[in-house]
């Protein structure tokens, strides 16, 4: 007798996690937020990859729902030309952090359909783990700094310097370079720097001219994701879950 395939998103999460509660309850939040059943071709769950991805959704979902209750606020039905690329960008996640941020954004588009935008699930999805952290770290009041080195009032050299702990001098040029590509955040109130020279520039590159001094601030768009990125922060330490397994089934050919 052929296996039965389940063919709903709840159905996956009953059937493959019956000891994980997230996951079944972000399914029923996914269901009640488009009005229906979310179905799935049984045949797209015979492939593990996208069984995966539909579990990273069901979590995120059940992170939502977290949130949710925390700010007592009752789902409602979202329009399907939002929540159906939503699920889509959302079963990408590659991190806790960003399923957190995922998380928040659903749980604020409940809120206020200003977050239903595409540009929020856009932004998310480009970028990593620690750029989430530096736009929850600059909408909390952290410091990041840019310092460049100019000669006749042009740029000749440029170097980043940034405070958020953990985060290695190397990396976070790309972070905030992303960040600036992103338009979320930016250089502004650029100007001569005063006292020592920082010591991540060197006596050389410092004679090339004269060493200025710039603040990363959050774009007005970056201050909407740093307050979701906020707000995602209490998901940091969720209830444990396993991770997604093989599906226990095969769609007979």
């Amino acid at each position: 007798m052929d296996p039965v395939i389940p063919t709903t998103i709840a159905a996956v999460a009953a059937l493959a996690h019956q000891t994980q509660p997230l996951i079944k309850e972000g399914a029923k939040l996914i269901d009640r937020l488009l009005g229906e059943p979310f179905k799935i071709a049984g045949e797209m769950i015979s492939d593990e990859m996208y069984y995966w991805r539909i579990c990273r959704a069901a979590t995120v979902g059940g992170k939502a729902a977290i949130l949710l209750r925390e700010q007592n606020v009752d789902p409602k039905q979202l329009p399907p030309g939002f929540l159906l690329p939503f699920i889509e960008s959302a079963s990408t996640a590659e991190s806790a952090d960003i399923e957190n941020l995922f998380a928040s954004l659903l749980a604020s588009a409940v809120s206020d359909d200003m977050f239903q935008h595409p540009v929020f699930r856009h932004a998310i999805s480009q970028i990593n783990a620690d750029e989430a952290r530096i736009l929850e770290y600059l909408s909390t009041g952290g410091d990041i700094q840019v310092y460049a080195i100019v000669d006749n009032k042009s740029w000749c050299n440029e170097l980043y310097y940034n405070e958020y702990p953990g985060i290695a001098l190397d990396r976070s040029v790309i972070y905030t370079e992303n960040l600036r590509r992103l338009r979320l955040a930016d250089a502004s109130h650029l100007r001569p720097s005063v006292g020592p020279r920082p010591h991540f520039i060197t006596e050389e590159v410092a004679k090339q001219g004269e060493i200025f001094v710039a603040e990363i601030e959050l774009s007005a768009m970056g201050k909407k994701l740093g307050a979701i990125a906020v707000k995602a922060s209490i998901l940091r330490n969720p209830p444990k879950q396993d991770a997604p397994v093989a599906p226990p089934f095969v769609v007979q050919g």
